[in-house]
């Protein structure tokens, strides 16, 4: 039998989470670092993101740089494992199929 209080919940969180994301761009924009810093710590805890580790063999130390969709992109893709499709939805993209110009160019 389905718990239809937790599915509820569920949906609940992920339109929370949509809206948590469109505040951290909002953030990210006027530059607001420290606001933007615990949002994202927020999203995170949210999501019960697992913690990440940077391997030295890896370009996270250019991750700073990228532009802030890419670096939701990746993280999303990289951390919380979220497909393409689920990335699109949470930041209302659109994903493009033609090489590296579109969402699925990113992950």
């Amino acid at each position: 039998m389905v718990d239809s209080s937790n599915i509820y919940r569920e949906q609940q969180k992920a339109v929370a989470l949509e809206f948590m994301e469109k505040a951290l761009a909002i953030l990210v924009e006027v530059d607001d670092s420290a606001a933007d810093c615990y949002l994202q710590q927020s999203i995170d805890t949210c999501m019960a993101s697992p913690r990440m580790t940077f391997p030295e063999d890896e370009f996270w130390d250019c991750v700073d740089e990228l532009p802030h969709l890419t670096d939701r992109v990746l993280f999303l893709h990289r951390q919380n494992g979220l497909s393409i499709e689920q990335i699109a939805k949470r930041l209302a993209c659109l994903i493009h199929d033609g090489g590296q110009s579109g969402l699925a160019g990113v992950a």
